[in-house]
């Protein structure tokens, strides 16, 4: 498996000196000359920042890809040219959190309880891998506070209390899935839920979400049709789901 830094790796029919979708695809003679049979693509999708040190897990539309990378049909020639030669490709879910531009966030009044508040900095929290204090993890809009577990103003986390958000994350994966990705690399996956100060990592509903996600993923071995444009239920397999879960604690 193969991580690409898409920004960072091949410019292709853009030539503005940042790597795009093209790009990748110029190089997959390359990548399987050294072996890889999977791509891991860093986050795709439309992000709020795009300087220089443009990440991307800061999530503004889940159905979009990011413009500095090319299109929705540069994707699926990629995809279409990375399964012709047998490869496997994965994206980068970012289920725990948006950037604080995304329309779920705010459209407050459109997607009630889809985000964490609290009228003031709840007592006892600070980063959900130890240190910091409530002012670090609870930012200020609105005339409210939402958590950020990232401890910025950009990026909020949601609450997967809420069914309507859990639904509307589990389509995203759906929707991507359903458009030839042979699974994902789930980021930040310890964080999902929080069930109060110093219980914002690995908690029993946590992993809960974390199954869910798996199941999903199942239903594409079993050959369900999913009725999405480009989805083909002849040709289902066992998607990956792979979780950035860093830990210091062995027995996590």
């Amino acid at each position: 498996i193969y991580q690409v830094w898409v920004r960072a790796f091949a410019d292709g029919v853009y030539n503005d000196g940042i790597g795009d979708l093209p790009g990748l695809e110029s190089k997959l003679d390359y990548l399987q000359n050294l072996g890889v049979n999977t791509l891991w693509l860093s986050p795709i999708f439309e992000c709020a920042y795009k300087g220089d040190n443009m990440h991307g897990y800061d999530t503004t539309d889940y159905y979009a890809i990011n413009d500095r990378f090319g299109q929705k049909q540069d994707l699926k020639a990629l995809i279409d040219d990375v399964h012709s030669r047998g490869m496997r490709i994965l994206f980068d879910f970012v289920p725990n959190h948006t950037s604080t531009q995304h329309a779920w966030f705010t459209d407050r009044a459109a997607h009630p309880g889809w985000y964490v508040w609290a009228g003031s900095p709840l007592a006892g929290w600070g980063y959900p891998w130890g240190g910091g204090s409530p002012s670090d993890v609870w930012r200020y809009s609105g005339g409210s506070y939402f958590y950020s577990a990232f401890g910025v103003d950009s990026m909020a986390d949601l609450n997967y209390e809420s069914a309507s958000a859990r639904a509307a994350v589990q389509d995203v994966e759906r929707y991507w899935l359903d458009r030839g990705f042979d699974g994902m690399r789930v980021d930040a996956a310890r964080y999902l839920c929080e069930t109060g100060g110093g219980q914002q990592a690995d908690q029993p509903e946590t992993h809960a979400r974390l199954k869910e996600f798996r199941a999903l993923l199942d239903e594409f071995a079993t050959g369900d049709a999913h009725p999405h444009p480009g989805n083909d239920p002849t040709k289902h397999s066992v998607k990956a789901m792979i979780a950035e879960a860093w830990t210091d604690d062995a027995t996590s």
